[in-house]
């Protein structure tokens, strides 16, 4: 055999081996596919509790949560995963998800933009993907894993149910960095999260894309990216426009799924079962403190004052961020603990709402993200006072403190050590101080909306143009970033802007709703905020 023989027969070889190489990666990856089915209808399991906890669907149904009663089927081997749509290309109305009440609610009208970086010199008016998130998994930040899809719409399921997830198939991922107040500076200043990036393995244009690195062929790499840093709005300074969206890194499809489900925090059923049921017990908790500080009547009062307090959930600092070590913590309480004995705070509303900052704030934290508190249809004086003490927390959760003394709130920000510039300290507030705070923290919020800065906004029905009109009954996030859409109209006039808020025109919570204020009690208010 010469040499050239030699060469002939080991690319043969070589072509043989490849080729059965490749049938058996096609043959793996069509096997692990085979696992989950194409799409799967959720069952209403989340929202099956007591009725004073849940809200009926307009057919008077107990709704399917997408995000906790949907699996996400991740299989490594194939990666894939299942996700459910919140937004699909050829919508002229951009949704986020509500992950309390599992629904979504309208943020913005889309509209031409222009690159805020400009690196892109093209205006950025389509949708290249279908925007979603995977069930039950939480990214860094804590929110619901985020991904991007790519392929044509009709290749997506259409199925006739209220939630329900379909297969993609993950081929990288992009680490996103967002920025709360510009400008932003440093490492600690962005907030790092990662995205999901998919294609749909039905559309037969991306049925053999697998990488990263195959997609952006097939696509406007550079507009994607371009869009990515833009739809979502930016800062708006005197009408001078910063970034408040960068990509800074992409992730090869072998990583993305393994890190987002390892770096995230995935819900099981163990732990969404103990989360609701400890959510519960807090919440009744609560309001039977508050309905007999409302009732408070010294002669009918039998029970003495107890040392210690019997629900059993662990102490810590008002305020704490809440993701990962809440939920594990959750897991740790006691499912027996008696709760028919209460603490006797003989009507004083300001002891009992400091014992509850003091000792049950992180747990509140965690219920008011995951757990619908009350069911307005079940008891309205319950729905709204929770409405308010939640109010409470999420300014609290923006960097807004309450100080008895002055009875004002006032900006609080952290420091670049992680603690808060002034030390909250609440044990000396009277019932007046607690209950102007209560009605002024409403006026807070809508301040910080009128700043556009982050806020939350309160929403019944979902009711503008474009929305959703489900019945929402919950304090929603919006970023306060703008979009800077291009006036076509004036197109050819030097690009005339028109800065759309993306947080719509609406009042932050409805004007016919008060605070209950309990009965005012002057002494304490000694306690300020000390820096």
């Amino acid at each position: 055999m010469n040499y050239l023989q030699y060469i002939c027969q080991s690319l043969i070889l070589l072509q043989v081996i490849l080729f059965f190489s490749c049938s058996f990666e096609k043959k793996r990856i069509e096997e692990a596919e085979y696992q989950a089915p194409d799409y799967i209808i959720g069952k209403p399991v989340w929202f099956s509790g007591p009725n004073r906890f849940r809200t009926l669907s307009k057919e008077l149904e107990v709704p399917v949560h997408p995000f906790f009663d949907l699996k996400p089927f991740w299989l490594p081997k194939s990666s894939t995963v299942s996700f459910v749509m919140v937004n699909n290309k050829s919508s002229k109305y951009y949704y986020n998800f509500d992950l309390k009440t599992g629904k979504k609610y309208l943020r913005h009208k889309k509209c031409q933009q222009n690159d805020i970086w400009k690196r892109f010199r093209r205006r950025l008016d389509r949708t290249p993907f279908t925007e979603g998130f995977v069930p039950r998994l939480l990214d860094q930040r804590g929110m619901p894993q985020k991904i991007y899809v790519f392929g044509n719409e009709k290749s997506f399921q259409q199925v006739e149910a209220d939630a329900y997830s379909q297969r993609v198939r993950v081929v990288g991922g992009m680490v996103l960095q967002y920025c709360k107040y510009y400008p932003c500076r440093g490492k600690r200043s962005w907030r790092t999260s990662l995205v999901l990036i998919a294609v749909n393995p039905k559309d037969p244009k991306f049925k053999n894309i697998f990488q990263i690195n195959e997609l952006r062929k097939l696509v406007d790499w550079n507009y994607v990216r371009a869009y990515i840093e833009n739809y979502r709005g930016r800062k708006v300074l005197a009408s001078k426009e910063y970034p408040s969206y960068r990509i800074i890194g992409e992730i090869a499809a072998a990583k993305a799924g393994q890190y987002a489900f390892e770096k995230g925090f995935l819900f099981t059923i163990d732990n969404m079962n103990i989360l609701r049921k400890q959510c519960y017990k807090l919440y009744d908790y609560t309001w039977g403190h508050i309905e007999k500080l409302r009732n408070y009547a010294p002669e009918k009062i039998k029970i003495k004052k107890q040392k210690k307090d019997p629900i059993g959930f662990y102490n810590n600092n008002f305020g704490t961020n809440v993701i990962k070590a809440d939920i594990q913590d959750i897991g740790k309480f006691d499912q027996k603990t008696n709760l028919d004995k209460k603490l006797d705070f003989e009507g004083h509303f300001n002891e009992f709402y400091s014992h509850l900052l003091k000792n049950y704030s992180r747990q509140l934290n965690t219920c008011f993200k995951f757990v619908q508190s009350s069911n307005i249809n079940d008891n309205h004086e319950r729905h709204w006072t929770f409405a308010y003490i939640e109010n409470f927390f999420k300014l609290h959760e923006l960097e807004q403190s309450y100080e008895c003394g002055r009875r004002v709130w006032i900006d609080n920000p952290i420091s670049i050590y992680g603690n808060k510039e002034y030390k909250e300290e609440y044990n000396n507030c009277s019932t007046f101080a607690f209950n102007r705070a209560m009605d002024r923290g409403v006026t807070r919020m809508s301040v910080l909306k009128k700043r556009d800065k982050e806020h939350f906004q309160y929403i019944q029905y979902d009711n503008k143009v474009g929305g959703t009109h489900e019945k929402i009954y919950s304090w929603t996030y919006r970023t306060g970033k703008n979009l800077s859409c291009v006036d076509a109209k004036s197109i050819k006039n030097k690009e005339k802007y028109v800065y759309q808020s993306a947080n719509m025109a609406e009042d932050i919570f409805p004007l016919d709703v008060s605070w209950e204020y309990f009965v005012e009690d002057r002494s304490g208010d000694k306690s300020i905020l000390i820096k």
